[in-house]
C-alpha cells in the first residue's frame, strides 16, 4: 500500500509532509519525542493561539506585522507538531537487548583505530534523530556510521567521508 503525502496548507505555500516508511527509535528517543510533542500541544500551542488572538485585536490584519509574525510562528509550530506525530506514528522501537555484537549495528558502540593517523575513536551508532557528535553518537546514515555498519571485529574498512577516505580497524563492538 502506497501512502499519500499529508498536506498542510498555508497562505504562502503548500508544504508536503511525506511520511517515512519506518523511523527507528530507542525507548529513550521515543520518550523524548513524546515529551516534546506533549509540550508543544499543551503549552506552546496555547501560547501561540493566545499571541495570535492578541495580535488580531491590534488592528487591520493586512498591515498588522505583529499578527503576521504570530501567524507565521503558529504555522511553524503546527508543522513541527505534524512532523512529530508522523514520526511517532511510523516509529519502530529498537531495544538494545535484541542487538547482536557480532557486527556493527544500530545501538552498538564501536571502538575503532583510524589507521591513517593511529588514533583510537569510539562511536555509538544511533538512529538519525538521536545524534550527538560531542558525545560520540553518530547516525546510521552519517558517512562514518554507514561505513562501519555490518563490519565485524578486527575487520579493516575504508570509510568515505567529505574529508577523504579513512581506513578504520574495528577493535571492539559492544552495547
Amino acid at each position: 500500500m502506497v501512502s499519500k503525502p499529508l498536506k498542510t496548507f498555508t497562505k504562502k505555500h503548500l508544504i508536503k509532509i511525506k511520511p517515512k516508511m519506518k523511523t527507528i527509535l530507542t525507548k529513550e528517543g521515543k520518550l523524548k519525542l513524546q515529551e516534546e510533542l506533549n509540550l508543544l500541544l499543551t503549552v506552546e500551542k496555547n501560547k501561540a493561539i493566545a499571541e495570535l488572538a492578541d495580535a488580531r485585536e491590534s488592528g487591520t490584519l493586512e498591515e498588522n506585522t505583529q499578527y503576521l509574525i504570530a501567524k507565521d510562528e503558529y504555522e511553524k509550530l503546527q508543522n513541527r507538531i505534524d512532523k512529530l506525530q508522523i514520526t511517532l506514528s511510523n516509529a519502530t522501537v529498537v531495544d538494545s537487548a535484541d542487538i547482536s555484537t557480532d557486527k556493527v549495528a544500530i545501538l552498538t558502540t564501536v571502538k575503532v583505530m583510524n589507521i591513517t593517523n593511529s588514533k583510537e575513536m569510539v562511536f555509538s551508532i544511533v538512529p538519525d534523530n538521536e545524534i550527538d557528535i560531542k558525545s560520540g553518537k553518530i547516525s546510521t546514515s552519517s558517512p562514518i556510521g554507514s561505513g562501519l555498519l555490518g563490519k565485524s571485529l578486527n575487520e579493516v574498512c575504508d570509510v568515505k567521508t567529505p574529508a577523504g577516505i579513512f581506513k578504520f580497524k574495528i577493535l571492539d563492538i559492544s552495547i
